[in-house]
């Protein structure tokens, strides 16, 4: 039954790929035409020659066939009878009996034993294998995964990785089906990330970040460089300590290369636990359950004012005494910030923050110009103090001295170059306490 269809199939695929001219049913009465045109004599005689060798032709494929079909069912038996010996042992590890599976090698064919054996093992609820586990993500796949989340917009992902959407789609695809979980909701109006997809998106954030470290880090070595450290540190400890003796430990180790990023003291903490950086600088009054810390310094806020104002004629005042004056303050969200509307409504009061500066040097402009008072840390205004002419006085309340601290996730785990930074600062701050 197979047989025509198979020859016909072959004889096609012979024709469409072939690069020879092939001769076939219309080749030869086109050509038997032409002799009979010329000739004018003998058309019978011409079209039954070609049809005795059509004839020939056809028959002799018919008889060829059946003979190559069965040599390719004798080797397409062979492999369903090793897996018919050896799934029997398979399962019974799986279901911790023997099964039987019949005879894979019947005329029923490979596709319909494998069907069976599909359903010989029963899914188990409750144990469901976890995809995840056995994903093994590639940083192409997460950065664009970050991409597809930071867009909203898979055409304006593939835009910005450079590759068609139809490739972001189909990958974002496959990260779901290997991870077993829903990450995109998609909709109209673009894409988002399920709560999966957010933890996702950390995760692949942090490796990512950490890669282009590896990589920068990596190159330094070409250059000569021995270390890399990361030190990430509050606004009022970079104002005044951490420059210095960042300075002087790198005056004595030439191959180490460090990098110091400027925080609020929160998002210190938070860097250090997450491996954002090696060491951390940053106000005590943190949650610092998950750091070793040690301290590093002691600090005291002052009223920074213009020489002509009102207050300038104090030695020291109470908070209290500033409140119907105009305030410049650090950004909002800042440790200061904050820190200064907490006591402000703990005694009752609002200040008036008439501007809002990032740097301790663009407080102490505004001040020179009395245009507003800050508050601020000592030692962080005493270059500009006398540069501007500033006065600074002090704030009585016990809040007012702060200390800082060296932070670091764990001591021991420290690379050699950030455990000699570490051991410096340490000292340093072990200095300056007992001072």
């Amino acid at each position: 039954m197979m047989s025509a269809s198979f020859v016909n199939q072959w004889v096609s695929l012979i024709k469409d790929t072939s690069l020879a001219y092939v001769v076939g049913v219309p080749e030869f009465t086109f050509l038997a035409n032409q002799v009979n045109s010329r000739l004018m004599v003998y058309p019978a005689q011409i079209f039954v020659f070609v049809g005795l060798i059509y004839l020939v032709s056809c028959c002799a494929f018919q008889w060829d066939v059946p003979r190559l079909l069965a040599g390719t069912a004798g080797l397409l038996s062979r492999p369903s009878q090793d897996l018919a010996s050896a799934l029997p042992v398979i399962l019974d590890s799986s279901r911790g009996g023997q099964t039987e599976l019949g005879d894979l090698s019947n005329d029923n064919g490979l596709a319909r034993d494998l069907d069976k054996c599909a359903h010989a093992v029963p899914f188990r609820r409750g144990k469901r294998s976890n995809g995840m586990a056995k994903w093994q993500p590639d940083i192409f796949s997460l950065t664009m995964f970050a991409a597809v989340c930071e867009e909203e917009s898979i055409s304006r992902a593939a835009q910005r990785m450079s590759v068609v959407p139809s490739a972001v789609s189909k990958r974002m695809s496959e990260i779901e089906s290997q991870a077993g979980v829903s990450l995109l909701v998609r909709g109209g109006r673009g894409v988002r990330p399920t709560t999966a997809g957010l933890t996702l998106l950390h995760h692949a954030r942090t490796i990512m970040y950490s890669v282009e470290k590896l990589q920068a880090e990596l190159a330094e070595h070409v250059d000569g460089v021995r270390g890399h450290i990361t030190v990430f540190a509050n606004a009022s400890s970079i104002a005044q300590y951490l420059p210095r003796d960042i300075a002087r430990f790198l005056s004595t180790h030439s191959g180490i290369r460090v990098d110091l990023d400027e925080r609020i003291s929160p998002a210190v903490v938070q860097g250090v636990v997450d491996g954002s950086a090696e060491l951390g600088v940053c106000l005590q009054a943190q949650d610092l359950d998950q750091v070793e810390w040690f301290p590093y310094a002691s600090d005291r806020l002052v009223v920074v004012v213009h020489p002509d104002h009102p207050l300038a004629a104090q030695e020291a005042v109470e908070f209290s005494d500033t409140f119907k004056y105009d305030f410049v303050g650090l950004q909002q969200g800042s440790r200061m910030a904050n820190f200064l509307a907490a006591q402000a409504v703990a005694a009752g009061k609002d200040i008036n923050f008439r501007m809002r500066v990032s740097t301790y040097e663009a407080a102490c402009h505004i001040v020179a110009e009395d245009l507003a008072i800050a508050v601020l840390a000592h030692d962080s205004v005493k270059l500009m103090q006398n540069a501007l002419g500033l006065r600074v006085i002090e704030l009585m309340d016990p809040w007012a001295k702060r200390e800082l601290i060296l932070c670091v996730r764990h001591k021991e785990t420290l690379q050699p170059p950030a455990h000699a930074l570490f051991d410096w600062l340490k000292a340093r701050g072990a200095t300056r306490v007992a001072h």
